[in-house]
């Protein structure tokens, strides 16, 4: 039995898995909304939900990473609780089934923020290790939360080396798996190895594929699955939000102060790293004299690049950006993408095989 239910009202299933069952409840005190996970310590490899506990215990509270108020068992040992911050949007997963639009700046917000996360886990040597929708939580205001530390590491040099990393196959990073698959489907481990390693390098690679599923709004397809997304989505969401954001940038949404600053910095931060090679130095030279530009063009980008203002962007966009001109390639079954192209009426379409040839409908 509980010890505290009296103090709590149960609203909600949040959710269950193998060790327990997730609930919405309200502190009876003052009103307040907590995820309350009730964990069956009976159960067969229950070591996973006391290191989550552990885990938790030991970092401190962080914009970024589901909070664990406080944990308790019952007098005969045999039951756990754990009260955890409450997410109210769900998980990323959820959220992304339930936006029909996800701009380039919640984008980059999204992944700044988790790579927020990542560093207070390695300041506290922690290697999340099952990095993944399903594991990052949405709060009000969309700011991203990673939960669910219960397969975490304690590292003192920043790596692990385990024969069971556990985790999720699809947001792994490649050193910890390989192509041979056991006897329950998962990937094993490489098997030239004593062990497989988990890092703070492959948590990094994790929210590389997280935020790749976000673009792409889908899972990896490695080793498979998607999300699953409806005609309406694909007709009104991805094609349809970019023509009308190319057509908003000529009257109601402008170019923004904060998208010009955000492209330059991008654009300069790169400019070190194209020219470290012969070849990028003559390609340079090259693109240079082709397009009539100086040869000491490349030297002068940052310059040119800060010297930009809002009102040069806005007009050249204007002036540039039409997409009643631009050409539209989309890739695809066409038995499953043909009805909802068409739904966009967006001019004549061509039909193309693999091979680059025209294909009469």
């Amino acid at each position: 039995m509980n010890p505290r239910e009296t103090e709590f009202e149960k609203k909600k299933k949040l959710g269950s898995g193998s060790f327990g069952t997730v609930w919405l409840v309200k502190q009876r005190s003052d009103g307040a909304l907590f995820a309350m996970k009730e964990i069956d310590l009976r159960k067969p490899g229950i070591q996973q939900a006391m290191k989550e506990v552990e885990t938790m215990m030991s970092l401190p509270p962080h914009r970024n990473v589901v909070r664990l108020h406080s944990h308790w068992t019952s007098k005969d040992g045999k039951d756990m609780w754990l009260l955890l911050e409450y997410c109210s949007r769900g998980t990323l997963a959820q959220f992304l089934m339930a936006s029909t639009s996800l701009p380039d700046t919640a984008l980059w917000d999204l992944a700044e923020q988790l790579l927020q996360a990542l560093l207070l886990f390695e300041r506290h040597r922690i290697v999340h290790n099952d990095i993944k929708p399903e594991n990052i939580f949405i709060m009000e205001g969309s700011i991203p939360k990673i939960g669910d530390l219960g397969l975490a590491r304690f590292t003192s040099a920043g790596s692990v080396l385990t024969r069971t990393p556990g985790g999720t196959p699809l947001f792994q990073a490649p050193e910890v798996l390989s192509k041979d698959i056991g006897a329950d489907g998962r990937p094993l481990c490489f098997p030239q190895f004593a062990a497989c390693e988990i890092s703070y390098e492959s948590d990094v690679y994790s929210v590389g594929v997280v935020l790749w599923s976000m673009i792409m709004r889908r899972n990896p397809d490695r080793p498979g699955g998607a999300f699953p997304l409806t005609s309406a989505h694909v007709a009104d969401s991805r094609l349809r939000e970019l023509v009308n954001e190319l057509d908003a940038i000529q009257s109601e949404r402008p170019v923004s102060d904060q998208e010009m600053t955000r492209v330059i910095n991008g654009l300069t931060r790169a400019l070190p790293g194209n020219y470290e090679t012969s070849q990028a130095v003559l390609n340079s030279l090259v693109s240079s004299a082709r397009y009539g530009r100086p040869l000491d063009f490349a030297a002068h980008l940052t310059e040119n690049y800060q010297a930009l203002q809002l009102n040069d962007l806005q007009s050249a966009a204007v002036d540039l950006v039409d997409s009643d001109k631009l050409v539209w390639i989309v890739v695809g079954d066409l038995s499953r993408i043909r009805s909802q192209i068409e739904a966009l009426d967006m001019g004549p379409i061509e039909i193309w095989n693999d091979d680059g040839e025209p294909v009469t409908p």
